[in-house]
């Protein structure tokens, strides 16, 4: 599940004025030395190089820094949604597995290769397994159950792994795990290898769809129950649309009860094992959960919660299907606010070092100075640029050095508030004046030709909200077209057309165009 988090970044701080059409606006400066030579400094900063997003800090940032660290970790759907009854001791030694990866996992992330990249985790194959070592002591706080490891290992031993391959439309059924291998001796238990063949790697370490969870809350829940539903539950952030900081993870109650082991699979038929009654799987599972990771959201420990609704009953009272309404607390809109400019940083990061040839040190000190609030902006900001260079690539001599210098304006300009009233307006001075020597005027159509889609929706991000513009303007351009009559637009949603309508006024002023819209 990619890795798309879907919440949305929170306003704007008043009072910083408008920066319509900054991209525009700095293209002349940079275009007085277009051709020239020389190496433009980027401005100052200590960014490291060694993260995705750069290292975003401000003075002014609205994030409330945490009051102690917080480790998540990534971890297949596959293996959050395994059919088994696992022990408390069993989650925490799972987890302890996961978080022995992590480091691997963030790299495969970063190069965005999670479908495939899964055996660069193991760059050492010792007889075609791949191994995981970690220590029993980090994963175990039952001194009794150094003494009974081989039980724990038979355990997972036995635990069968199902695997789906939807385009190919088969199921995999095998073992989780290869072997288990610990010290024989009782006093010198302190190892733990798991064991995996290649093709059970490549199966059970596949981040298609993922869950990212609190390792504290997992490792800590007092019921087992609260630690795989928190699994689960956190995985449906990557294909479920988040309003608000709500979202549902649909699942049948059948499967459900097959995924905690309350049903287990014997001799080809499916027998229950625990909680027969859906009146007893509801409130020895469902509430006890429910209830344990509302507590930690409120003291600030969790960063999700849940409700659940039963859709529908049948005449047994027993629901079909489960609808669990997620919501983020405060902690997890930050997280995901996080994980959404860490994701947008990715890819401006890419478009900068692809198409400007920028080094990862230059875009490291630029992104490193975007103040957190002006994530969005700075994001429209660069596509506008990229606009922009496209439409005078036969005038621009320099495309690094053009780049370099227009994107050490939009981040100067960030940074150091403009004056009231500078950029107010499409047709304010200051932008005719800098659009004109661009050759991107004011006004829609100009002698260099119309405005792009991608233009017209940055134009339409400086007179919106941020939340708006998340939420019902970013990625029209994808559906979009331009020409001397007018902007041409379809939406998916009535809903969507309507409220577009309501800020018609704004948006024809903005681009200089009027709008045609319908849904389709």
């Amino acid at each position: 599940m990619d890795e798309k988090e879907h919440t949305h970044i929170p306003d704007a701080e008043a009072g910083q004025g408008s920066t319509q059409g900054a991209a525009t606006r700095v293209a002349a400066g940079a275009a007085d030395d277009a051709g020239a030579a020389g190496n433009a400094t980027v401005g100052e900063g200590n960014a490291s190089s060694d993260t995705a997003a750069g290292n975003v800090k401000s003075a002014k940032s609205k994030r409330k820094p945490s009051a102690k660290p917080v480790r998540y970790i990534k971890q297949p759907y596959t293996v959050s949604a395994m059919q088994a009854d696992l022990s408390k001791q069993q989650i925490k030694i799972l987890v302890g597995m996961m978080q022995s990866i992590q480091d691997g996992v963030q790299e495969m992330f970063e190069r965005q290769n999670r479908t495939n990249g899964q055996l660069l985790l193991f760059p050492e194959l010792e007889d075609d397994h791949v191994n995981i070592d970690f220590k029993f002591s980090d994963v175990v706080d039952r001194p009794d159950y150094y003494e009974n490891v081989e039980k724990v290992a038979q355990k997972f031993v036995e635990m069968v792994f199902r695997y789906e391959d939807k385009e190919q439309g088969e199921v995999t059924l095998s073992h989780f795990v290869d072997e288990v291998t610990y010290p024989s001796r009782g006093s010198k238990r302190d190892k733990i290898r798991f064991s995996f063949t290649k093709k059970q790697a490549e199966k059970v370490f596949n981040f298609t769809m993922y869950s990212k969870y609190m390792l504290s809350v997992a490792f800590q829940a007092d019921s087992k129950y609260t630690a795989r539903l928190y699994m689960l539950i956190t995985s449906a952030r990557g294909y479920s649309t988040a309003e608000g900081g709500t979202f549902h993870w649909y699942v049948s109650y059948q499967e459900l009860r097959r995924m905690l082991g309350c049903d287990v699979k014997e001799g080809g038929q499916w027998v229950t094992r625990s909680r027969k009654l859906y009146k007893h799987f509801k409130a020895d599972i469902l509430r006890v959960a429910e209830k344990e990771l509302k507590e930690l959201a409120d003291r600030g420990d969790c960063d999700c919660w849940f409700e659940f609704v039963e859709l529908p009953t049948d005449w047994k009272g027993q629901p079909k299907t489960l609808d669990f309404v997620v919501h983020l607390s405060e902690m997890g809109l930050l997280e995901a606010q996080h994980t959404a400019e860490a994701a947008t940083f990715r890819q401006l990061r890419q478009l900068m070092q692809d198409e400007w040839h920028l080094t990862e040190r230059d875009c490291s000190a630029l992104l490193g100075k975007v103040p957190e609030w002006r994530v969005a902006q700075f994001e429209a900001s660069v596509h506008e640029l990229a606009a922009v260079m496209k439409q005078r690539a036969d005038e621009i001599k320099d495309v690094h050095r053009y780049a370099k210098k227009s994107l050490t304006q939009i981040v100067k300009e960030m940074v150091e508030p403009i004056p009231q009233g500078f950029g107010d307006a499409p047709e304010s001075a200051s932008v005719a004046a800098a659009d004109e020597a661009s050759g991107n005027g004011s006004q829609a159509q100009s002698g260099k030709g119309l405005l792009t889609p991608d233009e017209v929706v940055s134009r339409w991000f400086q007179v919106l909200d941020q939340k708006d513009y998340q939420m019902y303007v970013r990625g029209l351009e994808r559906s979009m077209t331009v020409d001397s009559e007018g902007i041409h637009l379809k939406v998916a949603h009535e809903e969507v057309r309507q409220q577009m309508e309501a800020w018609r006024d704004r948006l024809e002023a903005a681009a200089g165009l009027p709008l045609e819209m319908k849904v389709g």
